[in-house]
């Protein structure tokens, strides 16, 4: 997932949807 690009929205099974550059700038589960 990480591959694609940020702008690319994702709708989890909870919570309000977001983007993969959301994700990955303040998700701490994919901070390596």
């Amino acid at each position: 997932l990480l591959s694609l690009p940020d702008d690319v929205m994702i709708y989890a099974g909870h919570g309000p949807s977001s983007t993969i550059g959301d994700e990955r700038r303040w998700n701490p589960f994919l901070k390596f």
